[in-house]
C-alpha cells in the first residue's frame, strides 16, 4: 500500500508548520484496490515501530513508518477503527499503549 498522502503535506506535518494536523493524523476513509477502507496515521517521532490495536479481537497490525521522523500509517477495514489504541516500542525499549487522540 501506498499512502496518499503528498510528501509534502507530511513533510508540514514534521516540521511542525501544518495548520491542521487532524486533517492528517488519526482514521481517515479511503479507497484502495476499489473498495472503502480506514488508514490510520501517527505521528510519534520518539518511536521506533508502532501497532494497531484492534481493541475487540486484541489484534495488532504494524504500522508502516511512511517518514523517519515517525511518521507512521495502517490501512485496515472500516470496522477495526472504531475502537483501537497504538502500541509504540519507543528508542530506548520500553512499550507503551495509548489511545489515538484523533
Amino acid at each position: 500500500m501506498r499512502t496518499q498522502l503528498s510528501l509534502q503535506g507530511i513533510s508540514r506535518l514534521v516540521e511542525g508548520t501544518l495548520e491542521n494536523p487532524a486533517g492528517i493524523l488519526g482514521p481517515h476513509r479511503v479507497e484502495h484496490a476499489d473498495r472503502q477502507a480506514i488508514s490510520v496515521r501517527a505521528f510519534l517521532p520518539d518511536s521506533e515501530q508502532v501497532w494497531l490495536v484492534d481493541r475487540p479481537s486484541n489484534c495488532l497490525r504494524p504500522m508502516r513508518k511512511i517518514h523517519p521522523a515517525g511518521f507512521y500509517e495502517a490501512l485496515c477495514p472500516e470496522e477495526s477503527a472504531n475502537d483501537y489504541r497504538l502500541r509504540i516500542a519507543t528508542k530506548n525499549g520500553d512499550i507503551k499503549e495509548m489511545h489515538d487522540p484523533y
